[in-house]
């Protein structure tokens, strides 16, 4: 399966490293894994000698045209199947990506938390959700 991870996070921290957790673990489970994101971010050092695919992307303000451009043209080109946007800014994108496009890709959100405002006025009139999955090291509970 071809999955491209969306991380807009510019500085290292807990996100950086969970997204290469999941790219180098799928990686190892046979996926051809891609993972968007800004030139120069350390995420890129964590993705060294792996078999992650890194595409530079500029992932933008959630309406910057040409972002949601860049993830169309990554979708095509690379006949993903999954997108995974990990940053709110990546959120956006994709919904709009996928609205706009109507590329052929499953959309799919990690959350870290689950805020209050989801679903909420100012969620997209197209976006809604049929739950959250929650993960921590101690558990795991759908909602």
């Amino acid at each position: 399966m071809n999955i491209l991870l969306l991380s807009a996070i510019k500085e290292l921290a807990g996100h950086a490293l969970s997204v290469s957790y999941l790219a180098k673990g799928l990686a190892a489970k046979g996926h051809s894994v891609f993972v968007g994101c800004c030139p120069g971010t350390p995420l890129l050092a964590l993705l060294e000698h792996s078999d992650v695919k890194v595409v530079p992307m500029r992932l933008g303000g959630k309406f910057d045209f040409k972002s949601l451009r860049e993830i169309r043209d990554v979708v095509h080109a690379n006949h993903i199947s999954i997108v995974n946007s990990q940053d709110s800014a990546d959120r956006y994108l994709t919904m709009w990506a996928k609205f706009l496009y109507r590329f052929p890709a499953l959309v799919v959100h990690t959350r870290r938390q689950i805020p209050s405002s989801s679903g909420g006025i100012n969620s997209p009139p197209f976006f809604s959700s049929r739950g959250y999955i929650a993960i921590s090291l101690n558990s795991f509970s759908c909602l």
